[in-house]
């Protein structure tokens, strides 16, 4: 069947309105590309991350803050092992728990704190909203730069080590001034 013939049948099982919907969909990914094709197309090789992890910038602690409340176990999982793929080295995580009712979101907290010493989880008895949440955990970050996240984010493996590369670059600009 040709391409006008699949269309046209595509056209009458769909309906006119929704197959010109898909149409232009489908053009905007061919024309500007996916984020998901943008980010294979942009990943860094294995190569490059190892050269990051051998070579960090001096950047300091960066503490990434994460408001969490009742969050799907397989994201928080995804955003905890994307932390932990770092590149970069010196950060913490806050992970404050504005007391979340699902179990399983406080005992995976629990579990990936006792896993790794860069997970500080604090358990609040109130949910204070994403920005009490927010500041409650910046307000216990010990970090001199502050990263912010949300509670189903994923970070590419590079992410922090690229902050640390900003934060070294304007230090010494800085410093030749």
């Amino acid at each position: 069947m040709s391409s006008i013939g699949r269309l046209k049948t595509y056209a009458r099982t769909h309906g006119i309105g929704y197959t010109i919907r898909r149409i232009g969909e489908k053009a905007d990914q061919v024309i500007f590309g996916t984020w998901d094709r943008q980010r294979k197309r942009e990943a860094p090789s294995p190569e490059t991350l190892q050269a990051q992890r051998e070579h960090p910038p001096e950047a300091g602690l960066i503490s990434v803050v994460i408001p969490v409340y009742n969050t799907k176990e397989r994201f928080l999982r995804d955003l905890l092992q994307s932390l932990k793929d770092q590149t970069y080295g010196e950060w913490e995580a806050i992970l404050y728990d504005g007391g979340s009712t699902r179990p399983e979101t406080g005992a995976l907290l629990d579990e990936a704190a006792a896993e790794e010493k860069r997970f500080r989880v604090i358990h609040a008895e109130k949910n204070l909203g994403i920005a009490g949440n927010t500041n409650q955990a910046i307000a216990l970050a010990k970090g001199d730069y502050i990263a912010l996240c949300d509670h189903d984010d994923v970070l590419t493996p590079d992410a922090l080590w690229r902050m640390g590369e900003a934060i070294a670059r304007e230090q010494d600009r800085k410093s030749v001034v």
